[in-house]
């Protein structure tokens, strides 16, 4: 929301207002197209990776842009809707899939439910803070922090994140409970 309203402050209000509009459309078919046809085929982990990695690269041409003082078209835009695409093919749709497939069954609703809690609460607090760490800090300054958060989040899902896609939800459950079973060495690392 906040990076919509920057590019709209920059573009001014009539041209943001249209910009605003084409980038929640174009975001809204990534996320259909990844949810209806990418997810089970490509899979969890090689979208989520694919994800993270876009994000930040987007977030870091939006650091540079604004330091550099770029035109809004084509680089500031452009890197925005990089961003959402890449937030939008894994990130988005993924710990939907994600957190009730890896859960025990008799977890998941809590697991689910404090997953989706914590990561509203986070939203919440980045919400309330993205603004006044702009006004301190600087519009670039915030976008490359972001990036390198990203950068942590692609090698934490490197390391951690199994791929899930094709698997049974026993063939899951036994996965996440035994790291050296067959099914965890088929695909941990199918990337």
């Amino acid at each position: 929301v906040y990076m919509g309203q920057i590019l709209a402050d920059d573009a001014g209000p009539r041209q943001g207002f249209f910009l605003s509009a084409v980038v929640a459309w174009i975001r809204l078919l990534f996320i259909g197209y990844t949810v209806f046809f990418l997810v089970d085929s490509v899979g969890r982990r090689r979208l989520t990776l694919a994800s993270c990695g876009g994000t930040a690269v987007a977030l870091g041409c939006l650091a540079w842009a604004y330091h550099a003082k770029a035109a809004v078209l084509p680089w500031k835009l452009g890197a925005l809707l990089f961003y959402y695409m890449a937030f939008s093919i894994g990130l988005a749709p993924i710990p939907f899939i994600y957190g009730p497939e890896a859960l025990p069954t008799e977890m998941r609703g809590k697991g689910v439910s404090l997953g989706m809690f914590s990561a509203r609460m986070l939203s919440a607090c980045f919400s309330w803070a993205f603004p006044p760490a702009i006004d301190a800090y600087g519009v670039h300054v915030v976008f490359g922090c972001m990036a390198i958060i990203n950068l942590g989040g692609l090698l934490f899902i490197w390391c951690f994140m199994l791929e899930t896609v094709g698997i049974s939800l026993e063939e899951i459950q036994c996965l996440f409970a035994n790291g050296d079973s067959k099914v965890d060495s088929r695909h941990k690392h199918n990337v």
